[in-house]
This record gives C-alpha cells, sequence and structure tokens, in this order.
C-alpha cells in the first residue's frame, strides 16, 4: 500500500508544479489571452493619436505658410496699386499743368491779336502798349515751358 500512496502522490506534484496560487497553466493562458485584446486596443489608440498630432501640426505649418505667402502676395498687390494711384496722380497733374500752360497761351494769343487789330498790326508804333505788351510777354515766358 505504502507505493501504491507513493505513485498518488508522485502523480499529483507534477499537477501541483503547475499551479501557482491555485491558478493553473491553462487559466493563466485565459487571463493572459483576455488581457492581449485591451492592451493591443491601448497601443493602436496611442499610435494613431501621435500619428493624428503630428499630421495636424504638419497641416499647421502649411495652413501657415500659405497664409504668409497669400499675405505676402496681398501686400505686393496693394503696393502695385498704391504705385499705379500714384502715377495716375502725377500724370494727371501733369495733364492739369498742361491744359493751365495751353489755356494761358491761348488767351495770350487772342490778346495780342487784339491789340494788334486795334493798333493797325504793329504792336511798336504806340509807346503806351508797347510796355504792358513787353510785360506779358515776359510773364507769358516764364509760366509756359519751353516748347510751347
Amino acid at each position: 500500500m505504502i507505493l501504491q500512496e507513493q505513485s498518488t502522490e508522485a502523480d499529483r506534484l507534477p499537477i501541483r508544479s503547475r499551479d501557482f496560487y491555485g491558478l493553473t497553466l491553462r487559466d493563466g493562458l485565459k487571463f493572459i489571452s483576455s488581457l492581449i485584446l485591451p492592451l493591443m486596443l491601448g497601443i493602436f489608440t496611442v499610435v494613431i493619436t501621435i500619428h493624428q498630432q503630428n499630421a495636424v501640426a504638419k497641416q499647421r505649418a502649411e495652413d501657415r505658410n500659405a497664409t504668409r505667402l497669400q499675405r505676402d502676395q496681398e501686400l505686393v498687390i496693394a503696393k502695385n496699386l498704391s504705385d499705379a494711384n500714384k502715377e495716375l496722380a502725377t500724370a494727371h497733374k501733369e495733364q492739369e499743368k498742361e491744359r493751365y500752360q495751353n489755356d494761358i497761351l491761348v488767351a495770350y494769343i487772342k490778346e495780342m491779336g487784339e491789340l494788334l487789330k486795334d493798333n493797325g498790326g504793329s504792336l511798336t508804333s504806340n509807346p503806351v502798349t508797347t510796355t504792358p505788351v513787353r510785360v506779358k510777354t515776359l510773364n507769358i515766358f516764364r509760366q509756359v515751358d519751353p516748347l510751347r
């Protein structure tokens, strides 16, 4: 009988060596397999979050560059528009100046024509008209450009 008890005890030892705090290898594998899915989901979530943060940072940098480029283009357009307005204003002033000089010259020519008509075709024959004609002529030369 002793041999039989010893063989029964020997059979129990390997089973007990597989026990860990009352859990068998099978229970341990079930426990680990039940933890794998949540662990993988957690790792997947962290990886996806980091990837999305990197993508958002890259998109933000691209948006800043696009905004900066657009701002630079708008500044160039505004400068060109300002330059064009200045050129138009300068051209308008020149046209006004030319118009003024033309009007002065036309008025001078009409006045000299009337004086010639009144004095019989000679402005130097009458000393009373000679001085005002000379003054008006010198004055008009100062106001009108040399081409006229």
